[in-house]
């Protein structure tokens, strides 16, 4: 039969005792729970964190944020952007050689200026992308200038027999993988009258050599596309699987409310705005009266849902703004931003009512304590520990009752 994560270390420290013990008192871990403070990332805990040892880990993840995205996505075309410079390179370095092994061809030193400038524009495309920031249109920049100095060499090397219309498919299948589809088309279309001028100017303008060279031009325009879609597809299920992942390690599994370690951070976040704006902060904390009897004699599933519609009951009697988490085996806590301590007692003694009123598979009642900033203390350990004292003052003065913690 399945239990309730961490369920019967609470229960039977606070509910089954004739005197609740302090939490500074230590308490031996139920079997198969970690002890308390002790729990990894993303688990629930059967008790609180230690004072002054809130969770530490506050490197949420940004998988799921729009600047997260878009920080990839620039990522991913300065590498592809820097593969295709890099090949820009090794072809004006072949370039060169070829133009060093041929003096005697025509129009060499035209010829040698406009490889000069090909270099000097790759080189400096380049260093601004790396020092900088790639943008779209220094991609373009790049990929127009290539394709009119590759035509220009080209109609001046002999036209459609020159070695440099190999060349000319460089910028289109390397830009295939930044670019976007309806601009790779356009550039695949400017290369195609490229072709044509150069056969034109030339005076070699026959339907073979053109349609040949148009045909690879094509082809491998095709096979980028075809490339940068796929990569596309799969950064987009990535991204997907990251934000989903993401959402699972924030939230208690049973429950669907924020887990401990998220409640934590939370409060941190509250506090830091807080601490700028000097705006209050209210916390509460709450744990299920005699929760151990409802395991007891009517079994774990039903503790477990009993655990669901108190966290159901959270939901829907706290205020948009704030946030749930459940922190313990059977204690939840409420976050309240911008709210003073008289104002959260009033949202806490409406929290209480809901959770007795809401009968669910068994009747419950909760115990509650409540602290607030600044009132009792600047961090989020010292907030969760004081309202967890009023918790355990609540229990001794008779349960199913608010106690807000003294100023």
């Amino acid at each position: 039969m399945g239990s309730s994560p961490g369920v019967h270390e609470r229960s039977q420290s606070a509910d089954s005792a004739q005197d609740p013990p302090r939490p500074s008192e230590p308490t031996s871990p139920a079997r198969g729970h970690a002890p308390s403070g002790h729990a990894p990332p993303g688990h629930a805990t059967s008790g609180h964190a230690p004072s002054g040892h809130a969770p530490s880990d506050h490197a949420t993840s940004d998988h799921a944020t729009p600047d997260a995205r878009r920080h990839r996505l620039n990522h991913f075309r300065r590498a592809n952007a820097t593969m295709a410079f890099w090949s820009s390179g090794a072809v004006s370095l072949a370039n060169v050689l070829y133009l060093a092994t041929t003096p005697q061809g025509p129009n060499r030193t035209f010829i040698w200026i406009v490889a000069l400038v090909a270099i000097t524009n790759g080189i400096a495309t380049m260093v601004i992308a790396r020092r900088w920031r790639l943008t779209r249109q220094l991609i373009h920049s790049w990929t127009g200038t290539q394709l009119v100095l590759i035509s220009v060499a080209a109609a001046a090397d002999g036209g459609l027999s020159s070695p440099f219309m190999v060349i000319l498919a460089l910028p289109i299948s390397m830009s295939a993988m930044v670019m976007s589809p309806r601009a790779m088309r356009g550039y695949t279309a400017l290369a195609v009258v490229a072709i044509v001028l150069v056969g034109y100017s030339s005076g070699s303008l026959a339907l073979g050599p053109v349609a040949i060279w148009s045909t690879t031009i094509v082809g491998l325009s095709l096979v980028g596309l075809g490339f940068a879609n796929n990569t596309r597809r799969l950064t987009r299920k990535l991204n997907q699987a990251n934000k989903e992942l993401l959402e699972l390690s924030r939230k208690d599994p049973l429950t669907g409310v924020l887990n401990h370690r998220c409640f934590y951070e939370e409060v941190d976040l509250a506090l830091a705005r807080a601490h700028r704006s000097e705006a209050p902060v209210s916390v509460l904390v709450l744990d299920i009266d005699h929760f151990k009897d409802v395991n007891d004699h009517h079994g774990h599933p039903v503790g477990d849902e009993v655990l669901r519609a108190v966290a159901g009951s959270l939901r829907a009697s706290t205020r948009t703004g704030d946030v749930v988490a459940r922190t313990g085996g059977e204690e939840f806590a409420v976050l309240m931003p911008d709210t003073s301590l008289a104002d959260a007692a009033s949202v806490a003694e409406r929290v209480r009512a809901t959770i007795a009123d809401a009968g669910g598979p068994v009747p419950v009642t909760a115990s509650a304590g409540l602290s607030a900033f600044p009132e009792h203390g600047t961090t989020s350990s010292r907030l969760v520990r004081i309202a967890d004292d009023a918790l355990y003052a609540a229990k001794h003065a008779g349960r199913d009752r608010l106690s807000s913690a003294p100023c």
